[in-house]
């Protein structure tokens, strides 16, 4: 089937052709091209571009669909490949603490060896974290925001198995 929507996709003359095969995201994006006068062949070519990335997805989901979520986190869809190796890998997360500045999750990756890694990741709440600037209840707020993770993140370290 796979192999069979590619074909349709190469010989695909309008974007529209190809609609049973996109997403509602992915169609808004061809139409808001259409709007903006995008030449119809850029269109077909993006709307090709997605079928593939689709297929890809498809089948890279299949081949790893036997490796389990960690307990207690939510997973993105397998897409990076890891320079260093050529693996699969996946964004996983488990806990967010919002501040008014800032978020502070436990976040990690995981591999096609089914292994993750976890760590705290600071993001600002609005542009660059750099740019940020912080009162000092904003610090405070963002101090207990990091205790928590670091918390939770020595239980999730303890309490995973072997």
């Amino acid at each position: 089937m796979i192999t069979q929507n590619t074909d349709v996709a190469q010989h695909s003359t309008s974007w529209r052709d190809l609609i049973d095969q996109l997403t509602p995201n992915q169609i808004k994006i061809l139409e808001g091209g259409e709007q903006r006068s995008t030449p119809p062949a850029d269109l077909i070519e993006v709307a090709r571009d997605f079928v593939k990335e689709s297929a890809e997805q498809a089948k890279l989901d299949s081949r790893l669909s036997h490796i389990e979520i960690p307990p207690g986190a939510t997973a993105d869809k397998w897409s990076s490949i890891r320079a260093d190796d050529g693996d699969a890998i996946r964004w996983l997360q488990w806990r967010t603490f919002d501040t008014a500045k800032a978020r502070v999750s436990i976040v990690g990756i995981q591999d096609e060896s089914a292994s993750f890694t976890r760590w705290i990741r600071i993001q600002a709440q609005r542009g660059d974290i750099d740019d940020e600037e912080l009162s000092p209840p904003d610090v405070r707020e963002l101090v207990r925001a990091l205790s928590s993770a670091a918390d939770d993140l020595e239980a999730l370290e303890r309490n995973q198995p072997s």
